[in-house]
């Protein structure tokens, strides 16, 4: 199935079996999106000797679902409970939402990951891509 075509219609239903319909599959297949991309900076995070980290994402739903103490069952549940896992194991790790607009970094930096077919990262220097958002960010 192509998540977000024209046409596709399914019908969700959440953990109280309530139907989800304005979420739609496009709803669903973002929020997978993003807690596997959170998943991906905690990772890298530890594979770069990193052990205090914050986290921020624009997705709400999915910052509460990994805040949230008890065991997840929702469609992402078992990528929100690796990512609790792998945040317990630094010495911290917070998770904070942040609305898009006050995030412009991180969406300049996933606008322009669509046209990249490989992995980039930057440690000590920015990315050519969001020095610009960087400057009106510090004004």
């Amino acid at each position: 199935m192509w998540v977000g075509s024209e046409g596709c219609e399914a019908v969700v239903r959440n953990s109280w079996n309530e139907e989800e319909r304005n979420g739609d599959m496009e709803n669903l297949f973002e929020q997978v999106i993003e807690a596997l991309a959170l998943r991906w900076a905690i990772r890298f995070a530890t594979e770069t000797s990193f052990d205090c980290v914050i986290i921020e994402s624009d997705s709400l739903s999915v910052v509460k679902a990994i805040q949230d103490t008890v065991e997840s069952i929702c469609h992402i549940g078992h990528i929100i409970d690796d990512v609790r896992h792998l945040a317990k194991a630094m010495k911290s790790c917070e998770f904070h939402h942040k609305k898009r607009e006050a995030n412009q970094v991180a969406h300049t930096l996933a606008r322009n990951a669509i046209h990249v077919d490989t992995m980039l990262a930057w440690l000590e220097e920015i990315p050519p891509c969001v020095s610009d958002v960087i400057r009106l960010d510090a004004v």
